[in-house]
């Protein structure tokens, strides 16, 4: 990737909601205008790490770690600074291929099947919202007042409450846990030995950008607790 100007990054970091960033690896906690959860780069038990909407950085007052959207990915998915900016500026719909070269062809490929794993995921969980799985996420659904014709046009749906739905579809498809895991949509379990699925028993927002593509999803969780 050629050099990228500093006001196009500055444009991915101000478009990206840094807190439907981080709480998608975080449950986040409304504190004042801030928000709270346990760090993700340390064990502790009580929150202290706090992601500012308002100055769009987090900053962990346990451990010490701050930074940006860019920064929380390169230190969370051990990407590099082209590939943590590649995928927020997806996110935010920022174009960036002014400054690919012909080395950047392997990243596209890549970036295809990040696609075809958020289209694949879109899909399923429509597939369970209709389902009798989907009974709990569809009684959100009425008590927030949604209609039939917003859930479709927003593509809502419904993630199944089980470990590995999602990557049991995904391996059908010849989709690997690895390209879930770096889309976001799977966890590597603790030592190393497989993945299990991100989003359980939640009612599923797909985030898209222009095309429309889904990069990404917003989830609610459906048992009380904070999402």
């Amino acid at each position: 990737m050629k050099k990228v100007p500093e006001h196009v990054i500055a444009e991915v970091r101000d478009r990206v909601d840094l807190v439907e960033l981080i709480g998608g690896y975080v449950n986040l906690k409304r504190s004042g205008r801030n928000f709270l959860g346990l760090c993700p780069f340390h064990q502790e038990k009580t929150p202290s790490f706090n992601v500012s909407p308002d100055r769009a950085i987090y900053h962990c007052f346990g451990c010490g770690v701050t930074g940006d959207g860019i920064r929380f990915l390169m230190e969370h998915d051990h990407l590099s600074f082209p590939e943590a900016l590649r995928q927020l500026a997806l996110r935010a719909g920022v174009d960036l291929k002014a400054y690919e070269g012909r080395g950047d062809e392997r990243s596209r490929e890549e970036y295809d099947l990040l696609y075809h794993a958020h289209t694949l995921a879109t899909r399923l969980y429509r597939e369970i919202l209709r389902s009798p799985a989907g009974e709990p996420a569809r009684a959100e659904i009425r008590r927030r007042g949604l209609s039939a014709e917003v859930v479709d046009e927003y593509r809502l749906g419904a993630s199944a409450d089980a470990w590995d739905r999602l990557l049991q579809v995904a391996r059908q498809d010849g989709i690997r846990s690895e390209v879930l895991e770096k889309a976001g949509l799977a966890i590597r379990r603790e030592g190393g030995s497989g993945h299990y699925d991100r989003f359980r028993g939640r009612l599923m927002f797909p985030i898209e950008v222009a095309g429309p593509k889904v990069v990404a999803f917003g989830g609610r969780v459906l048992d009380g607790k904070e999402p």
